[in-house]
């Protein structure tokens, strides 16, 4: 009599993502696994830039993270590399889909504008709002892309003629396709350019 026992075969995120990502220099990366009710994230990043990843001329590039996310439905997974790499005078985040070589993101680095509505007065509640959409809402739509992090944030209408001011609060979502991709980057970190 032969008896024969059948498990499901346990993958290892760990084996795919270092086979998927094809011999890249991973050593001091630091490996984490999460998933929940749809996705598996595999990922190994670079501590340094949780501290402050310092790249200068010559050393412009710099890789950030690997990732691998298995759709737990489909079974389907993708595979990314985030890295920091030259962009004029700047950096910026460049995200490749690593299965099809193609770039997903280049998100350069952008100085946050001067916002200064607090200190103006305004003849009307709709053109302190004009005036903050165009001036300052752009660079929060940029920071809340670059963390694909909601951004809350207010301020204040002096209005002609009136005794008290306006207070205006927003909420500013990320709207790329970068963010779309979750978990491809680390939660904190930073560049420091010499």
């Amino acid at each position: 009599m032969l008896l024969s026992s059948c498990k499901a075969r346990q993958s290892d995120p760990r084996a795919e993502l270092e086979g998927a990502i094809k011999g890249a220099n991973v050593g001091g990366f630091v490996y984490s696994f999460t998933e929940d009710d749809n996705t598996a994230t595999a990922a190994f990043t670079n501590p340094a830039f949780r501290t402050g990843l310092q790249v200068d001329k010559q050393n412009p590039h710099a890789d950030i993270r690997y990732t691998r996310i298995r759709d737990k439905k489909s079974g389907a997974t993708k595979t990314y590399r985030a890295e920091a790499v030259p962009s004029g005078r700047t950096l910026a985040i460049r995200v490749t889909d690593l299965d099809t070589n193609r770039v997903i993101a280049n998100d350069p680095f952008v100085p946050a504008a001067s916002c200064n509505v607090d200190n103006k007065t305004y003849p009307s509640i709709q053109a302190c709002e004009a005036d903050f959409f165009c001036s300052c809402l752009p660079a929060l739509q940029c920071q809340a892309n670059a963390t694909c992090q909601d951004i809350r944030d207010g301020f204040d209408c002096r209005i002609a003629g009136q005794p008290t001011g306006v207070s205006v609060d927003i909420l500013v979502r990320p709207n790329s396709l970068r963010c779309q991709v979750v978990g491809y980057l680390p939660e904190n970190g930073g560049l420091l350019k010499q």
